[in-house]
C-alpha cells in the first residue's frame, strides 16, 4: 500500500506491483471523512481510501480529464462527485491499497486541483477589476485550498482572513462594486454583500469588525414565483458567474468600510452544518456619500444560526421558496 499526500494541486505518483489495473469502478457512499471505492475488475478487488474534499485518480500518462480517469468526491459532510464527473477537485490525503492483500502492477497518479471551490480575491469597480489578487481584499485562509466555512459560530464567518489588509480602494457612493472569483461560482445558492464602517480612530488594515457593525447592502438570491426551485442558474443567478456585484447605496456616509462578500453553497445544506460559505472582505473608502443611517446592524459570527431556513434547505423534495439568512438589505 502506498500513501500519497496531495499538496496544492501538485501531481504525485505511487507505483504498485502485481495484478493488472481493473477497468471499471463502483462508486459507493461512505461515511464523512473517509470514502472508499471498490474496483470491480477481473481477478482482483481493491479499495481506494482517502480523506479530503476530492481526489482524481488516473492511469499514468493520461490527461487529467481523460474518460478513463476516475474521479470521486465524498458524501456526507463532504462533497459528492459522480463517476466521470467533469468537475475539478480539492485537496486531501489518499492511500492506494487492496483489500485482498494483493498490490497492483500499475503506476497510478493522483491529480488534485482546487477549482470545484472558489475564493473571492479581487474587487471590480464599475466593471474594472483589480490587476492582482489580495490588493484591496484581505487574504483569506483558503487562498490555496479554496475551501469554505461551515460553522456559523466560527470567527472565520467575519472575513475568513489569513492576514491583515494592505491596501484600500476608493469607491464613490452609487458606484457598482463587485468581487471576482478565481474560478466560477461553482455551487448554487445566494450571494450576499455586507458593509461595516471603520471607526475614525481605527486602522482599517487591522480593524476586526467585531460586534454589531455589519449591514446588508446587496443580495443575489433565488428567483422565485415560477414554480419549483432548481439547482441551476435559472433559480440562482450568481451560479457559474465569475463576477458578483451590487450598487453602493448613494446615501451611505463617506468613510472607510470593510465590504464582505458571501456565497452560500447549498448543495449539501440538507443537514445542519452542510451549507458552505465562501467569503472574503475588501477594504474601501467611500467618497461623495450621503447622510443615511445604515441598518439593521448585525455581527459575524452571530447573525446566523445553523438552523436558519436559508442554511438548512433542499430543493428536493420540491421547494418553491427560499429565504436567505440575515437581515433585510439596506438600500438607503
Amino acid at each position: 500500500m502506498y500513501f500519497t499526500t496531495i499538496f496544492q494541486a501538485a501531481i504525485l505518483t505511487a507505483v504498485t506491483t502485481a495484478a493488472a489495473l481493473p477497468s471499471t469502478l463502483n462508486t459507493r457512499e461512505a461515511v464523512c471523512g473517509v470514502w472508499y471505492d471498490d474496483y470491480l475488475g477481473p481477478g482482483s478487488a481493491g479499495d481506494v481510501y482517502g480523506t479530503g474534499q476530492c481526489q482524481q485518480l488516473k492511469k499514468s500518462g493520461e490527461a487529467p480529464n481523460d474518460q478513463s480517469s476516475y474521479t470521486f468526491k465524498m458524501k456526507g459532510a463532504c462533497i459528492h462527485c459522480d463517476f466521470f464527473s467533469d468537475e475539478n477537485c480539492g485537496q486531501g490525503t489518499a492511500s492506494v491499497g487492496n483489500n485482498q492483500g494483493n498490490d497492483w502492477d500499475h503506476q497510478w497518479t493522483y491529480v488534485a486541483t482546487v477549482q470545484a471551490h472558489y475564493r473571492f480575491s479581487k474587487i471590480v469597480i464599475n466593471g474594472t477589476p483589480e490587476a492582482q489578487e489580495w490588493t484591496a481584499v484581505r487574504q483569506t485562509k483558503n487562498y490555496q485550498g479554496n475551501q469554505g466555512v461551515t460553522s456559523v459560530s466560527s470567527g472565520d464567518m467575519r472575513c475568513f482572513q489569513n492576514k491583515a489588509g494592505t491596501s484600500t480602494a476608493t469607491v464613490a457612493a452609487g458606484d457598482t462594486l463587485g468581487f471576482v472569483a478565481n474560478a466560477v461560482v461553482s455551487h448554487f445558492g445566494p450571494v450576499q454583500f455586507y458593509m461595516a464602517k471603520v471607526p475614525d480612530n481605527a486602522n482599517i488594515n487591522t480593524w476586526e469588525a467585531a460586534g454589531n457593525v455589519w449591514f446588508k447592502v446587496g443580495a443575489i438570491t433565488a428567483v422565485q414565483g415560477n414554480g419549483p426551485l432548481t439547482s441551476d442558474e435559472k433559480t440562482w443567478p450568481a451560479y457559474k458567474k465569475t463576477i458578483v456585484d451590487f450598487q453602493i447605496p448613494k446615501s451611505v456616509p463617506s468613510g472607510k468600510y470593510l465590504v464582505r462578500v458571501e456565497s452560500i453553497a447549498l448543495h449539501q445544506a440538507q443537514s445542519v452544518g452542510g451549507a458552505q460559505m465562501y467569503l472574503s472582505c475588501a477594504q474601501i473608502e467611500v467618497t461623495n456619500g450621503g447622510n443615511g443611517s445604515p441598518g439593521p446592524l448585525v455581527s459575524f459570527p452571530g447573525a446566523y444560526s445553523a438552523n436558519d431556513p436559508g442554511l438548512l434547505w433542499s430543493y428536493y423534495p420540491i421547494a418553491t421558496s427560499y429565504k436567505a439568512p440575515g437581515p433585510a438589505v439596506w438600500t438607503g
